[in-house]
């Protein structure tokens, strides 16, 4: 699959999706519309999604660029 980022502004990004478990996927940037998401992405660049929780209407994410150390916790909506 893809994944697709639609921004207010109109523009967008376009990713590679991949699961890697039942609980963990992975997204490659392949290109993208918005000029602030090409200043901090390049192609081939990954990031990798663990839920860590389902509420009503999102999810609890950890997002780590992979290979670096460090990630960060986010909310994913649905």
């Amino acid at each position: 699959g893809q994944w697709i980022d639609h921004y207010r502004d109109g523009t967008y990004s376009r990713l590679k999706f991949s699961w890697i478990d039942d609980c963990e996927f992975e997204i490659e940037f392949i290109e993208s519309t918005n000029s602030v998401q090409n200043q901090f992405s390049k192609k081939g660049d990954k990031y990798r999604y663990l839920v860590i929780d389902k509420k009503k209407k999102y999810y609890l994410v950890s997002v780590e660029a992979v290979g670096t150390d460090g990630y960060h916790l986010t909310y994913l909506f649905f």
